[in-house]
């Protein structure tokens, strides 16, 4: 049986398309193993693989020393005139322990996007994926490393850098956050995301409702002290389940954040809106758990998110169905069957609006 969506796809039901995935395994298999398989790709395929490179206004910018399983543009984010992009692969503290690179507008010509600064961890050591994920606001750019050992194996870090600390066009180290219950696999630094004095921090595989249930956590600037960033809550989903996943994709505008939760309800996935000041001065309450009206297993709805003041969108890479792509000539039928395509793993993003519907929807 078929059922058509809004954005003329056409999905299979839950139990066709999970048939069709069984020799790949389970989405939350997908995303829990990412990082080892993007880890052990840059080990067995390092030496025959490009560097990668990011591209900006279609102007291509790449790393002064680029090399071969670096996969520099892993994550990148950019604000007003300054981009930077992660490089977790690279291996100058040992392989994969990572880098980010800061590029400006106009540095080396009109136009030009210079790079500024390679940043590294002052702590790197092989296998951190420093660069994994990144974003910046302003003066300050925030660096997950999901894989780092602190507190445990693989339990992550993430590390905040400052503009002009250290000197004029210096990036220079703040801070080195890890969380108030960090424990061995978390993965802390998974996904980050900055608005002016906010940072969340996603960390898919916290286990606190169930293996990798997910946990988000909110960070403040100088809550605790000029130039510190305190944590002021941490953010679990109200229908939390072990394998959601919760935190593998976050972001935050203003005071709203969106976290995804892609492998919760047989990987369907879903995403969470949490207000501040809801509940409590300092709270961050929940107010709203989306899903796709057009829903179906696998899809993994939640994967990654957006938020920009009133709107949300959110990716779910693996719908499939299939559209209709147009008719084929038939000079005796004047109206033939149109051509249907396949479009396996094909992937959708959905849009949301606040209060589209009635208030707080």
């Amino acid at each position: 049986m078929q059922t058509q969506s809004k954005n003329g796809l056409l999905h299979g039901t839950g139990r066709e398309r999970k048939a069709q995935r069984e020799i790949r395994g389970s989405g939350a298999e997908f995303i829990r193993l990412l990082g080892a398989l993007a880890f052990v790709a840059a080990l067995v395929f390092g030496a025959e693989r490009d560097s990668f490179a990011a591209s900006f206004f279609e102007t291509p910018i790449g790393a002064h020393d680029a090399a071969a399983g670096d996969q520099f543009g892993f994550a990148v984010s950019a604000s007003e005139d300054t981009v930077i992009v992660g490089s977790p692969f690279d291996g100058d503290a040992g392989l994969a322990s990572g880098s980010v690179y800061v590029f400006q507008r106009n540095v080396g010509g009109i136009d030009n996007w210079g790079e500024l600064k390679k940043l590294t961890a002052a702590d790197a050591a092989t296998g951190d994926s420093f660069g994994f994920a990144v974003a910046i606001s302003e003066n300050t750019a925030v660096i997950g490393a999901p894989f780092r050992n602190v507190e445990g194996s693989v339990s992550g870090a993430v590390y905040i850098f400052e503009r002009h600390l250290g000197g004029g066009d210096n990036w220079g180290l703040l801070k080195r956050l890890v969380s108030s219950d960090a424990a061995t696999g978390d993965q802390f630094g998974f996904a980050v995301a900055i608005s002016g004095n906010t940072l969340v921090v996603g960390a898919p595989s916290d286990d606190d409702a169930g293996l990798e249930s997910g946990g988000a956590y909110v960070f403040e600037r100088d809550l605790g002290g000029g130039g510190n960033w305190g944590q002021v809550t941490k953010l679990t989903a109200s229908s939390a389940a072990e394998q959601d996943q919760f935190g593998s994709a976050v972001a935050i505008s203003e005071n709203t954040v969106v976290v995804g939760a892609p492998s919760s309800e047989g990987s369907m996935g879903s995403a969470y809106v949490f207000e501040r000041a809801l509940g409590g001065a300092e709270n961050w309450g929940e107010t709203k758990r989306l899903s796709a009206d057009d829903a179906a297993v696998d899809d993994q709805f939640g994967f990654s998110v957006a938020i920009s003041q009133n709107t949300v969108l959110i990716g779910a890479r693996l719908v499939s169905g299939w559209i209709e792509t147009g008719r084929p000539p038939a000079p005796d039928d004047p109206t033939p069957d149109p051509i249907r395509t396949e479009l396996e793993d094909a992937g959708a993003a959905y849009f949301f609006e606040r209060d589209f519907g009635g208030a707080n929807t």
